[in-house]
């Protein structure tokens, strides 16, 4: 069974049981950026508005963001834990929104140059502080998802199961046995007698992940009841 991997070595992110559907959902919730793109350059193909170079580059833009939409859901359904560095949808809607912001200022500065009496629009700003938001996201994402993890090492282990969670930490020198519990949990059994249990039921591969912990603290030469 293939396991996600990260550096350093023996450091496993944990995914949750429902990454891959968050993941879906996340690719398919950028469809709103594309309906906004679509409202946008509209009045070009209606024959509204006159084709101008920021049109063009937003149809450029428009058509690269559903073939990164299209390329991220074959990503997900052939490889569910591999996330890359940067996260390019997300940047592509960054892009959207940020034409889509400076598009609608342009069209309400014409406005008034025009002769309109002048107005304060609002969504100009949210689309670019939403855009913002996005820029932030696909440089963020993968670290987020690296928040939670196993990592086994020579002293002992670390383990993060929360986003916003501490980080446990355990001296293999501390432990009198590591013991099963459960389809995918163990028990930590201190020298002082003290007791600790890690479950790894709500990740994804967590009888593997359970495994792996075991097989180390043999190494280690842990004992086990």
């Amino acid at each position: 069974m293939h396991i996600s991997t990260s550096e350093p070595e023996g450091k496993r992110t944990l995914f949750p049981r429902q990454h891959v559907r968050r993941q879906v959902g996340k690719a398919l919730g950028h469809l709103v950026p594309a309906g906004i793109l679509a409202l946008g350059v509209g009045p070009l193909f209606s024959g509204a508005e006159p084709f101008t170079l920021l049109a063009g580059v937003e149809v450029v833009v428009g058509l690269t963001y559903l073939v990164l939409m299209v390329r991220e859901l074959r990503h997900l359904r052939q490889h569910p834990l591999h996330q890359k560095p940067i996260a390019w949808l997300e940047l592509a809607a960054a892009a959207i929104l940020a034409l889509e912001s400076y598009h609608l200022w342009h069209r309400h500065h014409a406005t008034q140059v025009a002769g309109a009496p002048p107005r304060t629009h609002v969504l100009p700003w949210l689309y670019a502080l939403v855009a913002l938001l996005y820029v932030g996201l696909a440089f963020s994402l993968q670290w987020v998802t690296q928040r939670r993890y196993l990592h086994l090492h020579a002293e002992g282990l670390s383990l993060r199961t929360g986003l916003f969670s501490p980080v446990h930490r355990v001296r293999w020198a501390d432990l009198a046995a590591v013991e099963p519990v459960g389809p995918s949990g163990v028990r930590l059994r201190y020298r002082d007698g003290r007791e600790y249990d890690l479950d790894f039921a709500g990740f994804r591969q967590g009888a593997a992940h359970r495994d792996h912990l075991l097989a180390h603290a043999h190494t280690a030469r842990i004992g086990q009841a």
